[in-house]
């Protein structure tokens, strides 16, 4: 199908077999680690999400033995599951040796005697290591960043929400420090895509908000990628007035309703589909933003659509115009019409800053 996946991560030199990520199959709703015959085709599942969330994240194999060692998924945090007793052993001592944040090995010696270690987090852009396995000795080697103040740094944390119709949001609310979370000015930091979505760590813009006191809450809307094709699917044709915005204003929705948004002081920011997003924010609930920040964002879906390259033509069929529309069809053309902020500017009534370039 269109929304079907298939993707190569290592094909084994030993044994004729492959190791992909596919989300192929009517009932299958999330990537998945799977092991594939080319000659046969044949696809043999390894794993999926033990928590059942989100797509498959990431593979780490043996430098020089190909052995599965970690796989990885991206939920709410970064989860990490060694594949052997030895990759087991491993990851306790690295976890010992560094309990905060998120921990990844970025490289390792043929015998695994060494291994570059990441740690980041919510408040450490990252930090990398040497670790020396028959020693277990850990040796900082450098910071990303290093004049950003970590103490200083503002907590990012996974929030669920429930949207008008029910379905359940995933979304990152970042809050000041220093202050109860109570009655704050708020930042909606939309994030661009629209098939991307937010995660756990040091984000520069919320940070650089929170650091002045703003609330940030970013939302990974419908559509969003990284939930499986049931959560990216539910955004088709809901941007603008649908429901992928909808998703945003529950979101402040929930922020009032805690008490955490002070009312009258929340502003919408994004960039690409993410500054669309601020656009319709303004036109289409215009009550809702005290302001708006759009960064490199379309106005009209039809002229934006209309300035495509040839070459890009093909890519569009199974995601843009099935997604967004086709301005070649009348009735395509009218809807995205319709959902153009462009066409509403008599409904804004807050003040508006657009950025391009």
């Amino acid at each position: 199908g269109a929304d079907e996946e298939l993707i190569p991560l290592k094909c084994r030199e030993e044994s004729d077999s492959c190791y992909v990520v596919s989300n192929a199959g009517r009932d299958v709703d999330l990537l998945r680690l799977m092991l594939l015959d080319p000659r046969s085709g044949e696809l043999q599942l390894l794993e999926q999400d033990p928590e059942g969330q989100v797509d498959f994240g990431n593979a780490h194999f043996h430098p020089l033995s190909e052995e599965l060692l970690f796989t990885h998924y991206l939920g709410d945090r970064l989860r990490v599951y060694p594949r052997t007793a030895a990759a087991a052993q491993l990851w306790r001592r690295l976890r010992t040796a560094l309990p905060h944040g998120e921990v990844t090995i970025d490289s390792a010696a043929d015998d695994l005697s060494r291994l570059l270690v990441r740690q980041s987090s919510d408040v450490d852009p990252g930090t990398l290591y040497l670790y020396e396995q028959k020693s277990a000795k850990m040796t900082l080697l450098y910071r990303v960043r290093p004049e950003l103040p970590r103490e200083d740094l503002a907590h990012m944390r996974p929030l669920k929400l429930r949207a008008r119709d029910g379905m359940i949001i995933h979304a990152y609310l970042t809050l000041p420090r220093g202050t109860p979370p109570r009655n704050l000015p708020v930042v909606m930091y939309i994030h661009g895509g629209p098939w991307k979505r937010n995660y756990w760590r040091s984000d520069p813009y919320a940070q650089f908000l929170a650091n002045r006191g703003y609330a940030v809450m970013q939302v990974n809307y419908r559509g969003s990628a990284g939930y499986g094709k049931r959560y990216l699917n539910a955004g088709i044709r809901e941007h603008g007035t649908g429901f992928m915005q909808h998703d945003i204003s529950d979101a402040v929705a929930y922020l009032k309703e805690n008490n955490i948004a002070a009312a009258g002081r929340i502003a919408i920011f994004g960039a690409s589909f993410g500054g669309y997003a601020a656009l319709a924010g303004v036109t289409f609930t215009p009550d809702l933003y005290a302001c708006a920040i759009a960064y490199a964002a379309p106005a009209n879906l039809v002229s934006f659509s209309e300035s495509f390259p040839d070459y890009w033509q093909p890519f569009l069929r199974n995601t843009w115009h099935k997604w967004i529309g086709d301005p070649a069809e009348a009735a395509d053309r009218a809807h995205m019409r319709a959902r153009s902020p462009l066409f509403k500017t008599q409904q804004i009534r807050a003040p508006l800053l657009v950025i391009h370039g």
